[in-house]
Order: C-alpha cells, then sequence, then structure tokens
C-alpha cells in the first residue's frame, strides 16, 4: 500500500491498465492508495485516464496521457475520512471511462482503442475545522 506521508502536500498516483479496464479496477486502485487520516488534514482528490485513440481512416493511434487540462472532476472530491473515500469510490465507479475518453477526443474519425491508465491526484490540505 502506498501512504501519504506528513511531509507530502501532493501527491500522483498512476496505474497502469494491463487488460480491459473495468470501474472494479479504478475502486482496487484507489483503495490501494493509504490515506493517513489525522484531525487537521484532509484531501483533495481527482482522477484523469490515459488512453489509446484510433484513427477509422488512417489506423494511426494517438496516445492522450492523463493530465491536468483533462481531469475527471472539475472540482476535486473533498476527502476528510472512510466515509468521503467509500463516496468518492462509488462516484468513480459511476463514472465510464470510454465516455471520458470519447469527450476529449479530437474528432469523430478517432475512436477508443484502449483505456490504458488511471492517475489520482491527491493534494493534502489543512483546513479542517475543529
Amino acid at each position: 500500500s502506498s501512504g501519504i506521508n506528513a511531509e507530502s502536500q501532493s501527491v500522483l498516483f498512476s496505474f497502469l491498465v494491463t487488460s480491459d479496464y473495468s470501474r472494479a479496477k479504478a475502486k482496487d486502485f484507489i483503495a490501494a492508495v493509504d490515506f493517513q487520516f489525522i484531525p487537521q488534514n484532509s484531501y483533495k482528490v481527482n482522477a484523469a485516464f490515459g488512453f489509446i485513440l484510433r484513427n477509422i481512416r488512417t489506423n494511426e493511434l494517438r496516445f492522450f496521457h492523463p493530465s491536468n487540462n483533462i481531469r475527471l472532476y472539475e472540482t476535486p472530491a473533498v476527502v476528510a475520512d472512510r466515509k468521503d473515500i467509500v463516496k468518492f469510490l462509488d462516484d468513480l465507479e459511476s463514472e465510464d471511462a470510454r465516455a471520458y475518453a470519447y469527450a476529449h477526443r479530437p474528432s469523430t474519425a478517432w475512436r477508443v482503442a484502449k483505456i490504458v491508465c488511471v492517475r489520482f491526484d491527491i493534494y493534502k490540505t489543512n483546513l479542517r475545522q475543529f
């Protein structure tokens, strides 16, 4: 399990998708992150997918890496305890990675060939109220 230590303010976790992507795999990936919940900390979490597109006319392939410009959520989810993690996982499970990839393709001539990775951006905040 990968922890977020006391000195870290932001951490990126990238997980390679070695077989077909599924929502359950994304849940497994984020569940592998060891959030350190202490009273003064909370986290902001977002996700992005990396994918390969294929041009239907030329067979050209194009890779889109997960980036800050195409995150899954416009506003990161706030995670302050295990209950928030469960909510984030439930929300993530309802997302459709292929629809996400189709929404970010350059034109309708491009089809999704494969979802290849998932990236989680995790930012520690010290803004919790006592």
